[in-house]
């Protein structure tokens, strides 16, 4: 086929229906100077009659000229509305996570960028926060997806209602998120973290037909952590990991020693040896919480307090993840024990109480047959002894108790006198904490006493905020 032969191409047939449709919208001005024009011609030529039905056919089609001119007007305008709604949406897309509805990564850094500029001008201060969902991945392994997904979103929500409205709450990634917190130093973005964590942890989600979410919270605060935003990020991020790795559910400062004291190689432990520990020390306390329903709640809570007194009373952050993972266990034993003993509400004959005592010397055993765990045994065989000798299975005294064990003794006495039992009704905590100081120096260590004093001091303060 030679070149003259050939069919037209797309841009050459877009520019031929242009340049039609712009002779055709040039006809109606061209109309009316032709007719203009032969009215002035009638007018010289003095012809009434004609000159009066070219004036009328004039203003006639001036008038249609008119008309088209407004539609096009109105056109036009509906137009750039409907260009102005589109972009307005393609910037929402572009910095909105379509999942939650939450700023995005992108306008996340931009957020941080602009609160610092402003800090730094006016020499304010800000925090920033990094919290990460705590096991979210076997939450989409179990219920699925769509289930992690309204997780996401529900968890979103809560967050925002929340926070001030001065505070911007993004989806960094994932199960990530970062709150930028304007006008506030590191001890009110402590405070502001530990009220997100708190109601989250106190919220029943939709998920599953209802259920319970944590998440690991690292602090940063401008300028203290950091002045610019990757420094502000990385602070943060290494506060959550230390949240994580000393248990979860938990809020940690940059700022704090054992943050700086935990490095990235996970206190030596490979990232799948880890996951196999904690999942070993999960499903031993689910077995335990089977026989004895609301052990493993009760567990956790000695757990959390533990480690949070291990590293006031300056245990290496090793040392306190220890004790942690002693206390989630403590009452492993009780698998061991009848349910007639475990659930009876009433005294415990001496026969019972010879049975009940056994508990801590079976944990011990048992513990002491999985691999990286056995060192947690004679922490857990011990946690029952007291500090003048008194208590057993072997009464021990004084400092010949494991710190570790005079720890969770004194944790797992607090929380059994403010949780309600089958034979009696919660402790007041200003009660407890009363009993836990008049029993200093003969059931419990008077160091580990002050310290738990000290934690719950920073709980309360926490809690008030």
């Amino acid at each position: 086929m030679t070149p003259s032969a050939q069919s037209p191409s797309a841009e050459q047939n877009d520019a031929l229906a242009t340049t039609q449709s712009s002779r055709l919208a040039a006809l109606p001005y061209l109309a009316v100077a032709v007719v203009f024009g032969l009215l002035v011609d009638a007018q010289l030529g003095d012809s009434f009659f004609l000159g009066l039905s070219l004036t009328l056919t004039a203003v006639v089609i001036a008038g249609l000229v008119s008309l088209r001119q407004f539609i096009s007007q109105r056109e036009l305008l509906g137009v750039h509305r409907e260009l102005s709604a589109a972009h307005a949406e393609l910037a929402a897309l572009a910095t909105t996570d379509p999942l939650t509805g939450l700023p995005n990564h992108r306008a996340l850094v931009s957020a941080i960028d602009r609160e610092l500029a402003r800090s730094t001008r006016y020499d304010r201060g800000c925090g920033l926060l990094f919290f990460d969902i705590d096991h979210f991945k076997e939450l989409n392994d179990g219920c699925g997806h769509a289930a992690g997904d309204s997780a996401l979103g529900e968890l979103g929500a809560l967050v925002n209602r929340t926070l001030r409205s001065t505070d911007t709450l993004g989806r960094w990634g994932g199960e990530e998120f970062v709150v930028v917190l304007p006008e506030v130093d590191a001890d009110g973005a402590m405070m502001i973290a530990e009220r997100v964590r708190l109601t989250i942890a106190a919220h029943l989600f939709g998920v599953a037909g209802g259920a319970h979410l944590t998440v690991s919270v690292g602090v940063a605060a401008y300028p203290r952590d950091g002045c610019t935003r990757s420094e502000l990020l990385d602070a943060a991020d290494r506060a959550m990991y230390a949240a994580k790795w000393l248990g979860r559910n938990q809020t940690f400062s940059a700022a704090d020693p054992v943050v700086t004291s935990i490095d990235s190689s996970n206190g030596g432990v490979s990232e799948p040896d880890e996951r196999a520990m904690m999942e070993a020390v999960d499903a031993l306390a689910m077995l335990v919480d089977a026989r004895d329903k609301g052990t493993s709640e009760h567990s956790l809570h000695v757990a959390r307090m533990a480690q949070r007194v291990a590293l006031a009373l300056d245990r290496t952050p090793e040392q306190a993840r220890e004790v942690y993972l002693a206390a989630k266990l403590h009452d492993i034993g009780k698998v061991a024990v009848a349910d007639a003993i475990l659930h009876k509400t009433g005294r415990l004959t001496p026969e019972e109480w010879r049975s009940m005592r056994k508990h801590p010397t079976i944990g011990a055993d048992v513990v002491a047959r999985i691999g990286r765990l056995a060192d947690l045994a004679p922490i857990i065989r011990s946690h029952q002894e007291r500090y003048d000798g008194s208590g057993y299975p072997e009464g021990l005294t004084g400092e010949q108790i494991p710190l570790e064990a005079r720890i969770i003794g004194a944790a797992d006495a607090f929380d059994a006198m403010t949780s309600d039992r089958p034979y009696r009704k919660r402790m007041a905590v200003d009660d407890a904490r009363a009993e836990l100081r008049r029993c200093a120096g003969t059931q419990f260590d008077p160091d580990v006493v002050a310290a738990v004093e000290s934690v719950l001091e920073q709980e309360f303060a926490a809690h008030a905020a």
